[in-house]
């Protein structure tokens, strides 16, 4: 798993591949008149990737937190579905209303 903490004090994105080329150099615009080069790359797709950077951290940071609310959702069903099995089938309809209300609330 990628340790996201080591990012802490990026420049923040949008990064942008410089037009020209600077023998292999991505340059990335850090403010509206300010280049500054972040290393040497030899394909275009490696500029690229590069300049993507702070997306796909940011992308990884919300796949962790949509990760998590779904494990917060399967342990509470778990928890309900032990519960349910010690009742009747009244705790069973329980079960099934509780668990759809924990769904809703984290897929909202």
């Amino acid at each position: 798993m990628i340790d996201t903490g080591k990012y802490k004090g990026h420049t923040r994105g949008p990064w942008y591949p410089h037009n020209q080329d600077h023998h292999g150099e991505i340059m990335i615009k850090v403010s509206d008149d300010n280049w500054k080069s972040i290393g040497q790359m030899r394909t275009t797709a490696d500029k690229l990737l590069a300049a993507d950077a702070p997306l796909l951290l940011a992308e990884v940071k919300r796949l962790r937190e949509e990760s998590d609310k779904m494990r917060e959702l399967l342990l509470r069903g778990v928890k309900l579905m032990n519960n349910a099995s010690k009742t009747t089938d009244e705790g069973n309809d329980y079960f099934a209303e509780s668990f759809e209300d924990a769904v809703m609330e984290v897929i909202e």
